[in-house]
């Protein structure tokens, strides 16, 4: 008589103000049934019930964060385990809180599902959670705020009653626009890559096979291969991208996790991403052999025109089959070859679908738009009409290297240039734009904000933009004893105001993380640590292979392959390591400013170890989770950790986080 599938998500900030409160308001899912729920929270001394009249979707009013809720479905006498949001931004929460207006959350648009009647399209982005787009392309975003297992989507099916989305995590099925079912430990695998509403029955593929619901039973019909698309078939049944890609009858009976795939079917050693059954010829688009014309004899050839590799989706649209073909754009039956110059939201198409209006939806590594072909017969018309949905101007999924936190706002970089949350600086959009792309450090001097990447970019207080040469590539750059010092494969730079230039001042290889310090940097070169001081360059080489380190008072703490290790400094000399957390590779780590530290391992935990030896940890969400790349403090109990899909702002307070010592 419990709630299946309890859980319950923090409210993600509305402004950057609000990112620091400790209360907030809570929202309750659990698998919908009939009748009203009661939902209680603990006060610290007795539980207080908040409501007699909770459906799942339940949001409570501001709570301190840590508090146990718990929940009784009508007609039953036992409660739900206890369960506590987790004091977490996830990066679809920023990238909400960075737009203006209601925006695609992600940034790379995987599928797209448009409605048979032309009112709009789902879409499912991998970060930034689904949405569903009007006819004029307003976005209403769905994430784990609104019920999601998981705001990484990868597939995403809709038939204009019922609503399927995949994640990493499990799928959701949404009615009536709200989660009522969660599907995922009895699946094969809870990574759902493909979704099918089919009338009564939904299908199901998964990165170890495909299952059917149907009656409020589930089968599963593949296994233990990865399904990678589905698609109804002329005269029944379905076309699975399964082991290359084959026919499944509606009614196929169920197999064993054990079974392996047969020799059935065409393209047997490739991904199969798509399929499009026209009634007259069946093409199938791949990651290895591309798009490929399927005969009933289980031959196939490939389609002129058409690539050879890389095809991601194939789509019906005017004049004929459209392909997603990645990197080379969205090439059509005419020989169109189309991308951002065209009007598309990105050159990296991964999805294409027709409508009933003649338009295509379109999707790719910068976000969805829809797209009116010419008419047939015209291989170099540009479309007729193209728009574009609007993005969050900090799309998740997007890889985070630096950032730079303050009262007003925070900058962020990474390969596509400068971010900004909130309001960094008057002039913030000065330094976005004058910074580029790859950009891999920021740095707060005296002199203003330096943006480091392609080249040295810094922007005074007063507004004003200085751009300094790079002689060499930079990775990493920080301010340390009164100057800017910067570092990559050639070599470490320090920046001369006499003379307007870096200069080389050692030849160590591979520099890959710097640290200030006031006598001078601290330097990761080929995984072990150095200090540059008064001219010298002295190693510390007791640590393992060294990932980031940080300092704070006479402690030195590593980030290594195998753990956190903490270095006790005396005398300008370093004594023994200790390896403080072991287990995983610690990437990133940053001084807490209390001799203590704050650390981000590859294996999604995220901790704080104080001066005193307590180890206050939680670990982010879901399944494989994103690596870290840096973790920066913002305030006493919370930091930003930075990965290679987005930041996450995490808060551990006293009653947050597991405790231990070492």
């Amino acid at each position: 008589g419990r709630p299946a599938h309890l859980r319950a998500v923090a409210a993600p900030p509305t402004s950057w103000e609000a990112r620091g409160s400790a209360h907030r308001a809570v929202r309750l899912f659990w698998d919908v049934r009939e009748g009203d729920a009661t939902v209680a929270a603990w006060t610290g001394r007795r539980w207080r019930v908040l409501s007699d009249h909770a459906q799942s979707g339940f949001q409570t009013p501001p709570l301190p964060d840590g508090t146990p809720l718990r929940v009784r479905l009508p007609g039953s006498s036992r409660w739900s385990p206890v369960v506590r949001a987790p004091p977490l931004v996830s990066p679809a929460g920023l990238a909400a809180l960075a737009a203006v207006a209601p925006a695609v959350l992600g940034d790379t648009v995987g599928e797209v599902s448009p409605a048979s009647d032309g009112s709009g399209a789902w879409i499912a982005t991998f970060g930034g959670g689904a949405a569903w787009l009007d006819a004029r392309l307003h976005p209403l975003s769905l994430t784990t705020w609104e019920g999601l297992p998981d705001d990484r989507v990868v597939s995403v099916h809709g038939d204009g009653r019922r609503t399927l989305v995949g994640t990493v995590a499990g799928a959701a099925l949404l009615e009536g626009g709200r989660v009522t079912r969660i599907y995922d430990d009895e699946l094969p695998d809870r990574h759902v890559q493909a979704v099918r509403v089919d009338g009564a029955r939904l299908w199901l593929g998964t990165y170890r096979g495909l299952s059917r619901v149907e009656s409020g039973s589930l089968t599963t019909i593949l296994a233990p291969g990865s399904v990678f698309s589905l698609t109804p078939a002329t005269g029944g049944g379905l076309w699975v991208g399964y082991a290359g890609v084959r026919r499944v009858d509606i009614d196929a009976r169920g197999v064993t996790g054990t079974d392996e795939p047969t020799d059935a079917g065409w393209l047997r050693q490739d991904r199969v991403f798509a399929v499009l059954d026209t009634g007259r010829g069946v093409l199938a688009a791949g990651r290895e052999a591309g798009l490929r014309l399927l005969h009933p004899d289980g031959t196939d050839r490939g389609v002129p025109g058409m690539p050879t590799t890389g095809a991601f989706d194939v789509g019906q649209g005017p004049g004929g089959p459209w392909v997603a073909a990645g990197a080379l754009g969205l090439i059509g039956p005419d020989g169109q070859v189309w991308g951002s110059a065209t009007g598309l939201a990105g050159d990296v198409v991964y999805s294409v679908a027709g409508d009933d209006a003649g338009a295509l939806w379109v999707g790719t590594d910068r976000g969805v738009g829809r797209v009116w072909p010419a008419e047939p017969g015209d291989p170099s018309a540009a479309p007729r009409r193209a728009e574009v949905a609007r993005r969050s101007p900090l799309p998740a999924g997007r890889p985070a290297r630096a950032m730079l936190v303050g009262d007003a706002g925070a900058w962020i970089a990474g390969p596509d240039g400068v971010r900004t949350l909130a309001t960094p600086h008057p002039h913030g959009g000065d330094l976005v734009v004058a910074a580029g792309t790859a950009v891999a450090a920021l740095v707060r001097a005296p002199d203003g904000v330096w943006a480091l990447g392609r080249k040295a970019v810094r922007l005074d207080d007063h507004g004003r933009l200085h751009h300094v040469a790079l002689p060499a590539s930079v990775v990493d750059a920080a301010w340390a004893g009164g100057s800017l010092w910067a570092g990559g494969p050639d070599g470490l730079l320090r920046y001369s105001v006499a003379q307007d230039r870096f200069i080389l001042a050692d030849a160590m290889p591979e520099v890959f993380r710097l640290v200030g310090d006031p006598r001078g940097p601290w330097v990761i070169s080929r995984g072990a640590v150095f200090h540059v001081a008064d001219g010298l360059v002295r190693p510390y080489l007791r640590t393992a292979t060294a990932l980031d380190l940080a300092v704070d008072g006479m402690q030195l703490w590593v980030g290594t392959t195998r753990g956190l290790e903490r270095v006790i400094r005396s005398g300008g000399f370093a004594g023994e390591s200790e390896l403080i957390i072991r287990g995983s590779a610690v990437p990133a780590v940053a001084g807490d400013g209390e001799d203590g530290c704050w650390f981000a391992a590859e294996d999604g935990s995220v901790g704080r170890v104080s001066a005193g030896g307590q180890v206050r940890q939680l670990r982010l969400p879901g399944p494989g989770p994103a690596r870290p790349t840096r973790i920066v403090p913002d305030g006493q109990d919370a930091a930003f950790v930075l990965t290679d899909s987005g930041a996450w702002r995490v808060r551990i307070g006293p009653a947050d986080a597991q405790l231990s010592t070492w």
